[in-house]
């Protein structure tokens, strides 16, 4: 939580507490005065967020109230209000404390990284609209600073399900990038590196992994695909079905009707890019193109990378292999993984999952083609194992939502080791530096 955040509940319970005295004092008048200015702190340097609505109400009407004298005069009732009134304070702090304002790791490089947007849309299959967003090298320091989100509460709307106010605090995160700066002008041409996000997410939930791989000397792209079950002609029953044999339709529907949608949206945008005169285009080695996604995203950078503009390489993050691909797959390959599903039951409880069993045996499905993939290629072929970290973790949500970070995953390590892995093989291969070498941490096992 920020630091007026935190000052505000802090003396909103002071307050709620003074309250409990009858008569007016100065110790109450200076709590109802700091209270006031401490929110108006807040507002100013900070911004409103609706996490902390109920705090803001009950902190301005009760210091109002007791710096004007005026009090309920039945004992009982102002009790009650006031009982009320700190429960309601508890419950406000507890949900910002939940979704914080949050942190995303430093950019760990001498090069800033610089942001731009783009939207185009695709009048041969009904409209459709891609909002794009791009991260490099730049050499400006910018004025505007990057934001995780534009305007969530219109563009993340229904995402998860969920309207779009609940992601309203993200508009107020900074990135540690810079908006519509300049690339740097000690690159030349940079190799173009496409992200795609998972099923449910959107085009910022790898932020930290994307400006990360910027930083390092790379155009990076990422589409979002406005996914939505409703689309593909799936249902939220289809995604929550909790059966094996369930889970396993879903993820074969998943893989065949999503994918080729998002290779043909790929497919759209890098015809666009080079063919208007969008500025970022001079600056990008279409050459030289690298795939990478995480979960459903992972599937349709492997697919691109053999369907759409041929890649240098293409790194599938936890994510399903189509089967159609096994052999087709040429390109060098990096294969991210999360715990093993051969931890025992109570390992994996441990984890956070309801259903040791389910998650196991539709874990060892989706392996099953990877290990199938990583017996035909034995030459420039990497498959890694992150032994603590879950599914989710290999997004920005543990920064995003701490209580959801996989138990005994550091989230901090965890990033490092991960963009550290994945910049080495780009490098390996995009920019043919010396050969990937297979980085050695206790945290991390080599499968292939």
């Amino acid at each position: 939580m920020r630091l007026f955040e935190i000052l505000l509940i802090i003396l909103t319970v002071l307050l709620l507490l003074a309250t409990f005295k009858k008569d007016s004092n100065r110790l109450q008048r200076m709590l109802s005065g700091g209270a006031l200015l401490t929110l108006g702190l807040h507002f100013v340097l900070e911004g409103f967020r609706w996490q902390m609505a109920l705090v803001y109400i009950i902190s301005g009407v009760a210091a109002i109230l007791l710096f004007a004298n005026i009090r309920v005069k039945r004992k009982w009732l102002r009790n009650s209000l006031i009982i009320l009134a700190l429960l309601l304070v508890s419950v406000s702090g507890i949900v910002s404390a939940l979704l914080p304002v949050f942190k995303l790791p430093e950019i760990l490089s001498d090069v800033s990284v610089g942001t731009d947007f783009l939207t185009v849309t695709d009048s041969s299959r009904g409209n459709r609209k891609l909002a794009i967003k791009f991260w490099y090298p730049t050499d400006s320091p910018g004025e505007v600073k990057d934001k995780y989100a534009r305007n969530p509460s219109e563009s993340l709307d229904g995402l998860m399900g969920m309207p779009g106010f609940i992601f309203g605090h993200l508009g107020l995160v900074e990135t540690g990038a810079v908006e519509k700066s300049n690339v740097s002008e000690k690159t030349g041409e940079l190799p173009l590196v496409v992200y795609s996000h998972g099923g449910s997410s959107t085009n910022i939930d790898n932020t930290a992994l994307l400006q990360a791989i910027a930083a390092q000397g790379y155009m990076v792209m990422a589409i979002d695909y406005d996914f939505s079950l409703e689309y593909y002609g799936l249902t939220m029953e289809d995604a929550t079905t909790l059966t094996v044999e369930a889970q396993k339709k879903f993820i074969n529907q998943l893989v065949e009707r999503t994918v080729p949608n998002q290779v043909e949206d790929i497919i759209y945008v890098l015809k666009e890019i080079q063919s208007n005169s969008f500025p970022l285009t001079q600056y990008i080695d279409f050459e030289n193109i690298a795939y990478i996604g995480h979960s459903l995203g992972g599937t349709t950078s492997i697919n691109a990378s053999v369907s759409a503009t041929p890649a240098k390489a293409v790194i599938n993050m936890d994510g399903p292999v189509d089967p159609n691909m096994i052999t087709k797959l040429k390109n060098p390959i990096l294969y991210l993984s999360s715990y093993s599903p051969d931890l025992s039951d109570e390992l994996l409880e441990e984890k956070g999952l309801p259903d040791a069993n389910l998650y196991r045996a539709v874990k060892k499905y989706e392996l099953e083609r990877v290990t199938q993939l990583f017996d035909i290629r034995q030459d420039d072929a990497f498959w890694l194992r992150f032994k603590h970290a879950g599914h989710i973790d290999f997004t920005d949500v543990p920064f995003m939502i701490p209580m959801m970070t996989t138990q005994g995953y550091d989230k901090q390590q965890g990033h490092r080791l991960r963009a550290e892995v994945i910049v080495n093989f780009l490098n390996a291969y995009l920019k043919e530096d010396d050969p990937f070498k297979q980085l050695e941490d206790n945290s991390l096992a080599w499968i292939k």
